[in-house]
């Protein structure tokens, strides 16, 4: 498999160990919308956040996270993970730093859109369990109703590998799959709660996937507080596991205002979604804080 991947090490630096940031401009979006996956290591501001959610985390799991899931069913597993995205929600620091993060990818002004940043958590073996099905589903962010010109930006909360990361396939970018994308119109998902709703078992309308895809996954290995940006378009979905740890990790999605104006993006080659998702994003034109 040929990966189009721009893997970066250590970051250069612009003096006293400041790292250069790298800027989300129209190259690098270009880039990114046409398959490359940027793997980036940790800033300062990545570890903050890491260090800021893991906190809202341990005090929704009683004081675990890698362990989240000892002494736990699904179904409390699920609660607490709804608490703990409840908090985040709720997080003013947490917002602050998310931000300031994204900043430092350039991704500031009114010319950028970006959605609350969002929690995810994968326990060792809930790919087995009743209910779990659609957090697990490969799917493009493209089939529901999020724009074609969409970035992700997913940070792990602790270091992960190619049997517990995310499952990306970029060889099936431009390869139309088989998929239940027409299922999803966004405003009916929005009035029945939503993204992360908190609802077990929600009658919303989540595609995915049909069948097995025809390419073998990526999964990248990054530290705690790493960063991996790709296109939303681009085949993803968590990696089941039966690691020892749960695997929590929080993720950042953002369009360029421009980039949907001229209608540049990730090629769109089968979804049937209805809606625009990014209706519900605000603009980046906060007046940044130090974070921290």
């Amino acid at each position: 498999m040929t990966v189009p991947t721009r893997m970066l090490g250590a970051p250069e630096t612009q003096g006293a160990n400041e790292p250069r940031p790298h800027r989300m401009g129209l190259a690098q979006r270009r880039a990114i919308h046409a398959g490359a996956c940027l793997v980036l290591p940790p800033s300062a501001t990545s570890e903050a956040l890491v260090g800021t959610v893991r906190g809202l985390v341990a005090a929704a799991f009683d004081g675990q996270v890698e362990h989240a899931h000892h002494g736990r069913d699904d179904a409390a597993f699920f609660q607490a993970l709804t608490r703990a995205r409840a908090a985040l929600d709720a997080d003013a620091g947490a917002t602050r730093i998310g931000r300031a993060l994204l900043a430092e990818l350039g991704v500031t002004g009114p010319g950028f859109l970006v959605d609350r940043i969002r929690l995810r958590g994968v326990a060792p073996g809930g790919h087995r369990a009743l209910g779990t099905r659609d957090a697990y589903a490969l799917h493009r962010d493209t089939w529901y109703a999020n724009p074609r010109a969409q970035i992700n930006l997913w940070v792990p909360l602790r270091a992960v590998g190619r049997l517990d990361g995310l499952s990306l396939f970029p060889d099936l970018l431009r390869w139309p799959l088989r998929n239940d994308s027409e299922r999803f119109d966004h405003g009916v998902f929005q009035a029945q709660g939503g993204f992360q709703s908190g609802v077990p078992r929600s009658p919303a309308a989540y595609p995915r996937l049909l069948g097995v895809p025809p390419r073998p996954a990526w999964v990248p290995a990054l530290p705690r507080a790493g960063r991996l940006l790709f296109a939303g378009a681009q085949l993803h979905g968590p990696t089941p596991h039966d690691e020892s740890e749960t695997r929590f990790s929080v993720d950042l999605r953002f369009v360029a205002l421009s980039d949907m104006r001229l209608r540049r993006g990730a090629p769109q080659v089968d979804d049937r979604s209805r809606g625009d998702a990014s209706n519900a994003y605000v603009a980046a034109s906060w007046d940044l804080e130090v974070a921290g």
